[in-house]
C-alpha cells in the first residue's frame, strides 16, 4: 500500500505498479512512461501533467482523479475507470484504447492533438471508445 506518499516530479519510467494503492495522492508532473498500473488504484489522485505514454492503464481506477493536462499516447486503458475525472487539457495521440471504460461524467474540455516537434504537424491519433460507457460525458 503506497497510499499517502506524494510522486511530484517523480520519474517512473517502465515501473510496475500492478494493484498499486496511490488513491488521494497529490502528485503532480510525474513521469509514467511506459508504467504498468494494471488494476490499480487511482482514486482522487491528482496527476496533473503527468506523462502516461506508453503506459498500460487496464482496469485502473481513476474515478475522480485530476488528470488535467495529462498525456495520453499509445495508451491502452481497457476497462478503466475514469468516472467524474478532470480531463480538460489532456493530450491524446497515436493509439488510444478506452475500450470497455467507465468515461461517465467526464468533462473532456480543450482537448488538443499532440504535435511532432520534427513536422510540426499532429501526431496521427486513432482512439477507440468501443463498448465504453459514455454516458454524463461532454
Amino acid at each position: 500500500n503506497t497510499a499517502g506518499i506524494n510522486l511530484s516530479n517523480a520519474n517512473l519510467t517502465d515501473a510496475i505498479l500492478r494493484e498499486a494503492n496511490l488513491s488521494g495522492e497529490g502528485s503532480e508532473r510525474p513521469q509514467l512512461t511506459g508504467a504498468n498500473f494494471t488494476r490499480a488504484d487511482l482514486y482522487k489522485a491528482n496527476l496533473k501533467s503527468a506523462d502516461f505514454t506508453g503506459a498500460t492503464l487496464v482496469d485502473v481506477n481513476f474515478q475522480e482523479a485530476n488528470l488535467e493536462n495529462a498525456l495520453f499516447i499509445n495508451v491502452n486503458a481497457t476497462g478503466a475507470d475514469f468516472r467524474l475525472s478532470n480531463f480538460t487539457d489532456i493530450g491524446l495521440g497515436g493509439t488510444v484504447n478506452f475500450n470497455l471504460a467507465n468515461l461517465s461524467g467526464i468533462g473532456i474540455t480543450d482537448t488538443t492533438p499532440i504535435i511532432d516537434p520534427a513536422t510540426g504537424l499532429p501526431v496521427p491519433t486513432t482512439i477507440s471508445f468501443r463498448g465504453a460507457n459514455l454516458s454524463g460525458a461532454s
